[in-house]
């Protein structure tokens, strides 16, 4: 078995040898424009997996930011319940302290209609004596004319006594205190009624207070609950930002060494430059000349214009998907390679002249794109017959028709060059 794990070994090792010379020649074989090809290709690669990266990050930060939003708002909601329910506990708190009033009043009225009782009691118990003894008296007392009256009138005198005007004179003193005693005791029982009527109320509002209270501390759990999960859901996302972020780093790394590569072929590629006689037919993808800023230029950049049969059209759409930043067509090749940048339109246009200090406005036949480095090569859009020559204001360009009389099909302007 060990022979055979280091046969295995071995044989991957003479096979990944074999690839990486393989893969060196294949390099050597290359031509410095297949090799700026290639690179190329492999930048626009790692830049598409930059872009999508950053759009993964940047969805993931849009996400963030709306669970951010959620667990502020929830924030404020659950401020919002706090202070309800603060306010429910002060009403419970107040209601207690009514309810141990009320208890309290209650108490007071039952002792005091007790009180009222005994008054009562006493102040009957106090006639009946009264009574009594105001009748043994009169019996003691009863004058001697009396004892010749009729045997059934003495008889009767006790019910006489009892039922006569006397218990009422007798009791003349104490009636009005009786009547008052009683009414106050029908007033502390309908007064005990009311509060026991109150009393019924607040602990029905505290019951309900309390059930509000419930309900509240239930929303208030739910919330913070929620309000978790969004706390690991934002972590998740932030863990997974700070691994693309690496993965970008490593992107970008890669992409300043392809950026540095495809500058270094680009040089090389200048140094090789061989001027093209004029009338020489010439194929797309031909370096045909360097980008300058001779004749009317501010700066170093390219102006690329299309015919079409001898009539001005739109460079932009007739160049390839996406070439120089605005194709949208299929018969012209891109005449810049790399990076490169947008800087004026096809159609008419106003700027500034600094030196004369006013407006100047033209129809503009062609598009302006400036790439990097600024003396980058300019290519041949298609294939065609190359003619040279230098405008009155001293741009050097290169005109490319792909019929030689240069009235039918295309026809293709580079300005501003710096060699041709």
């Amino acid at each position: 078995m060990v022979k055979l794990a280091l046969k295995i070994f071995s044989n991957t090792i003479s096979f990944f040898f074999l690839l990486s010379i393989n893969a060196v020649f294949l390099v050597n074989a290359e031509t410095l424009q297949q090799q700026l090809e290639r690179v190329q290709r492999e930048l626009a690669e790692i830049r598409k997996e930059k872009e999508k990266i950053q759009k993964q990050i940047d969805a993931n930060n849009y996400l963030i930011a709306g669970y951010n939003s959620q667990i502020s708002r929830m924030h404020g909601e659950i401020e919002i319940y706090n202070k309800e329910i603060e306010a429910l506990n002060l009403q419970i708190q107040e209601l207690e302290i009514s309810v141990l009033a009320l208890n309290e009043e209650i108490k007071l009225k039952k002792e005091e209609i007790q009180n009222k009782e005994k008054e009562i009691q006493l102040l009957e118990i106090d006639t009946d004596q009264r009574l009594k003894k105001n009748y043994k008296n009169f019996r003691i007392n009863i004058s001697y004319e009396t004892k010749g009256l009729n045997v059934i009138f003495r008889e009767n005198i006790n019910s006489f006594f009892k039922t006569s005007q006397y218990a009422d004179i007798v009791q003349s003193d104490t009636n009005l205190v009786l009547n008052n005693l009683i009414q106050k005791k029908v007033e502390l029982s309908e007064k005990k009624a009311e509060i026991e009527n109150k009393l019924i109320k607040v602990k029905k509002d505290k019951a309900l207070i309390d059930v509000k209270a419930t309900e509240l501390k239930a929303k208030q759990a739910t919330i913070e609950a929620k309000k978790t999960l969004y706390y690991v859901e934002v972590a998740k996302l932030n863990s997974a930002n700070a691994s693309r972020q690496n993965t970008l780093a490593v992107f970008t790394q890669k992409e300043q060494e392809n950026a540095a590569k495809v500058l270094k072929i680009q040089q090389q590629i200048m140094n090789q430059f061989v001027s093209i006689p004029n009338g020489e037919f010439v194929l797309a993808g031909t370096v045909i000349g360097k980008q300058g800023s001779t004749g009317f230029s501010t700066a170093p950049h390219l102006h690329f214009s299309v015919r079409l049969n001898n009539a001005m059209v739109n460079p932009c759409s007739h160049l390839e998907s996406g070439a120089m930043g605005c194709g949208t067509g299929n018969k012209l090749k891109s005449p810049l390679r790399g990076e490169y940048y947008f800087t004026s339109a096809y159609g008419p246009r106003c700027f500034m002249l600094f030196n004369l200090n006013q407006n100047y406005c033209d129809f503009h036949d062609g598009i302006d794109v400036q790439a990097l480095p600024l003396n980058a090569a300019v290519y041949a859009a298609h294939d065609g017959y190359l003619y040279k020559g230098i405008d009155s204001m001293g741009g050097k360009y290169v005109i490319i028709c792909e019929n030689r009389d240069c009235k039918q099909g295309f026809r293709t302007g580079y300005w501003h060059l710096s060699e041709f």
